[in-house]
């Protein structure tokens, strides 16, 4: 997860180069995209090994489905916050010279860190 720290760091540095050439616009959105493919890794990795213990733990079929839902409903933010970031990527991209598409992208960036550091055990570091 320190991987994933340093990542975003380079992506908020990257985002503040002015008017961002090609080469600073194709790094910002490799970067992004290799941090949120990492950032989803580990969550999908976490989740994972999260749902086994719970079911495991539980007295009953009934309570493993209850804490396997619960589990699933605190990581619903962060899966809506990986699709939006998806989405961004894509857009800015596809729309190359819209300033809006890298506002966009570096906005929805913020807000997989924001999520991952609530949901991942040590805060996503």
């Amino acid at each position: 997860m320190k991987n994933v720290a340093i990542a975003f760091n380079l992506i908020i540095a990257l985002a503040f180069v002015a008017g961002c050439g090609p080469t600073a616009r194709e790094k910002l959105i490799t970067t992004t995209f290799t941090s949120i493919t990492a950032i989803q890794k580990a969550e999908e990795a976490y989740s994972a090994q999260h749902q086994l213990d719970l079911v495991k733990s539980a007295p009953d079929a009934d309570a493993a489905h209850l804490r396997v839902a619960q589990f699933l409903a605190s990581r619903a933010p962060l899966d809506r916050a990986i699709e939006a970031a998806t989405t961004a990527i894509a857009a800015a991209a596809a729309l190359q010279d819209d300033p809006k598409s890298f506002d966009n992208l570096k906005t929805a960036a913020a807000l997989v860190v924001t999520e991952a550091a609530k949901f991942l055990p040590g805060g996503g570091k």
